[in-house]
């Protein structure tokens, strides 16, 4: 445990620098309003940070004892997969996240299913686009979609979020399980 701790508490590096920020990250969204909005912003990025730090956990215990290569590839992998987690989200961040025409900063997630009376709506002068519908249902998007795919919505996003920030955390903790192996190893004293 001491280990872990020290693992996390080395601030004074550029390693150190990366883990805070990574860990820090997901609560940027608070001011930025580029995560999900869905459960709660809050709710997310104390979730987000709390599945970094069990990333690393998970990484610290279970990886340290491995060989080099090993460690390479799975950094590798955690790079696709950072790299995967951040292209759709980004894409699906752009398609399934509006905001309320009444409010700017209060953003919904959308579906991709219209409710069957409102696709009686789509094209007829003054519901032009998403936002124009979702303004008309007072801003409640289980009222324009299916409820199933606002939810799969949702949760498609909610799960390339905390992909994108774990994996990050993860990379990190194995960087710098891979310096550890790099660095020499200091010299036994032993007594005169």
């Amino acid at each position: 445990m001491k280990e872990f701790v020290k693992f996390l508490s080395d601030f004074n590096t550029l390693l150190g620098l990366c883990s805070k920020l990574a860990a820090a990250a997901p609560f940027a969204d608070l001011l930025l309003q580029w995560g999900p909005p869905w459960p709660t912003r809050a709710g997310v990025a104390v979730f987000s940070t709390l599945l970094q730090l069990a990333g690393l956990a998970y990484v610290f215990e279970l990886w340290m004892p491995l060989p080099e290569l090993r460690l390479q590839k799975r950094m590798l992998i955690l790079f696709w997969l950072l790299i995967f987690c951040v292209v759709f989200y980004v894409i699906s961040f752009i398609a399934l996240v509006i905001s309320c025409p009444a409010d700017d900063s209060n953003k919904v997630v959308t579906g991709f299913i219209y409710q069957a009376d409102v696709r009686e709506l789509l094209g007829t002068p003054g519901y032009p686009n998403r936002a124009a519908l979702l303004n008309h249902f007072s801003c409640e998007p289980e009222r324009v979609w299916t409820d199933w795919s606002v939810l799969i919505a949702r949760c498609w996003l909610l799960v390339l979020w905390l992909g994108m920030w774990t994996s990050l955390a993860m990379y990190f903790g194995t960087f710098v399980l891979l310096q550890k192996c790099k660095s020499p190893v200091p010299p036994v004293a032993t007594a005169p």
